[in-house]
């Protein structure tokens, strides 16, 4: 049984012809749709009563056909103006919609100029939000560094544990970070040490030791010097079971510069 197929005598005129007709034809029946909403039954003597128009404020878009070896670029006049008045009457209306929904009924709609001026106090509230962020930031950075050139950490157990240390009203704030738990460190002082500390324990920046089995904190006149003497602390457990210790520094050691700690999340 012979098969029997269609021969190809489309040519590349005819699909230029072709694609150009379907794309241009698309457009003018959008355009007469948009002109019976306007006009209704007297849309064809609009037509006549205007004539053509050539289009303007519109766009310019290329094509280009292949069949085979050969190709061919075409391009066409897109009329937007009739579109973009369409997409903006739908805008308008969803958020009309939208407004009507959420306002209560009888509501006027707020005018241009309040949202003018709710729009340029949002800006100015913003603006005064970053500026006292970065003040804050500016003072905890100062903060940092006044820390910093006043004490110093070292004899860390693990390099991957991290000590700091802040002062906040008259205190000493240690921050310690221990991935495992259990280490020390020495902290020395420039000057003489508050009359209370507190040691902020943690495994990562937000995971805060929730036991506790053994915390020790002695103070010596200096590194390596031998004499050294405990001092007083309190294991306080905090909201959702953070630890952290409170050191009383008495008077007459409050001139010894360096401070050893030690802890133990439990014992193993």
């Amino acid at each position: 049984m012979t098969k029997r197929r269609l021969k190809r005598q489309l040519g590349l005129a005819q699909a230029v012809m072709l694609g150009t007709a379907g794309t241009i034809a698309a457009e003018i029946f959008v355009l007469t749709g948009h002109v019976a909403g306007i006009a209704g039954p007297a849309s064809v003597l609009a037509l006549l009563l205007v004539g053509v128009e050539w289009p303007r404020g519109g766009y310019r878009v290329e094509f280009q056909f292949c069949l085979g070896e050969l190709g061919a670029t075409k391009s066409f006049y897109y009329m937007s103006k009739h579109h973009d008045g369409i997409r903006k009457k739908a805008a308008q209306a969803a958020g009309g919609a939208e407004a009507g929904t959420d306002a209560p009924a009888g509501e006027a709609e707020a005018p241009v100029g309040a949202d003018t001026a709710a729009s340029a106090k949002a800006e100015a509230e913003l603006r005064v939000r970053l500026l006292a962020k970065a003040e804050a930031e500016a003072k905890a950075a100062a903060a940092t560094a006044a820390a910093t050139a006043m004490f110093k950490v070292a004899d860390l157990r693990r390099p991957e544990d991290r000590v700091t240390v802040a002062q906040e009203d008259g205190r000493a704030v240690v921050g310690v970070v221990c991935p495992s738990g259990i280490g020390e460190a020495t902290v020395t002082a420039a000057g003489a040490w508050p009359a209370s500390l507190t040691v902020d324990l943690r495994y990562e920046a937000d995971r805060p030791f929730r036991s506790l089995e053994r915390f020790t904190c002695r103070v010596s006149k200096g590194p390596g010097e031998g004499e050294t003497q405990g001092l007083p602390h309190r294991i306080i457990r905090g909201a959702g079971g953070a630890v952290t210790v409170a050191i009383d520094v008495p008077a007459d050691v409050r001139g010894w510069r360096a401070l050893r700690l030690g802890w133990i999340d439990a014992y193993r």
